[in-house]
């Protein structure tokens, strides 16, 4: 299962190979002992492989036609509002596994975020304008040729692997460990914060290994889960948020 999108009142999730699409909505489902109260079901359409909504109105779906990833915004009738092609220079076909992501969506402002899990990027597609903006936290995103020709392995290096986000924010955990690394638990763990201008803000480094992140707008607290002892961490980011 993949959560391709969480708002303050439901959450999206896909599963992934079927395609199969489930809306929850969050608070029908606490009332009611934790389980799960769907707002609507469906399956996204044929070669569409990450979603993202953008509301009522439109989706962000990443489509894999032949060689090349598409990223479109789509009407709720089914009009392609919005195209980008970030990696036309990428054979997609081959290299699908290393443009592996994130993404989430700010309805707010009609952008959406591409968390890159095997470069040590961002992309950010502005729906409403048709601008893109990528933020690269290291030199080595410029040095993408030789991660999309190498086969994914043990030496692989993962950059990214989590995300959370707020109307105002984006979290990411970043490790920059191979996938060996990162199995044995010797990945120093950091956590990067953005702005949906696409600005870095903030680099927290933290102690522990971690497997999933949510972030509480309200209190200002990002939630984390431990990787050694399955523990509830809580971050609080007040002072710099």
């Amino acid at each position: 299962m993949e959560k391709t999108h969480s708002g303050d009142n439901y959450l999206e999730i896909v599963e992934n190979g079927t395609g199969s699409l489930s809306v929850v909505d969050i608070k029908a489902s606490l009332q009611s002992d934790f389980n799960p109260v769907h707002l609507e079901t469906g399956t996204l359409p044929s070669g569409v492989i990450s979603s993202a909504s953008l509301g009522d109105s439109s989706d962000f779906l990443v489509r894999l036609e032949g060689e090349t990833l598409h990223y479109d915004a789509v009407s709720k009738d089914g009009r392609t509002t919005m195209t980008f092609n970030p990696f036309r220079k990428v054979n997609a076909q081959k290299s699908i596994t290393q443009l592996s992501s994130i993404l989430m969506s700010n309805e707010k402002c009609a952008i959406v975020a591409e968390v890159m899990l095997f470069l040590p990027q961002i992309n950010f597609y502005d729906v409403a304008s048709g601008k893109t903006k990528t933020t690269a936290v290291d030199k080595a995103a410029f040095d993408w040729r030789p991660v999309m020709e190498n086969m994914i392995g043990p030496e692989t290096v993962q950059y990214y692997q989590y995300a959370a986000y707020s109307p105002d924010y984006i979290f990411a955990v970043y490790c920059k460990a191979t996938l060996a690394g990162r199995m044995s638990g010797n990945a120093q763990t950091a956590i990067h914060v953005f702005n949906w201008e696409g600005d870095f803000l903030y680099d927290f480094k933290v102690n522990e290994s971690l497997s999933d992140i949510t972030y509480d707008a309200q209190s200002k607290i990002l939630y984390a889960i431990n990787r050694a002892d399955s523990r509830i961490i809580r971050y609080e980011l007040s002072e710099y948020l």
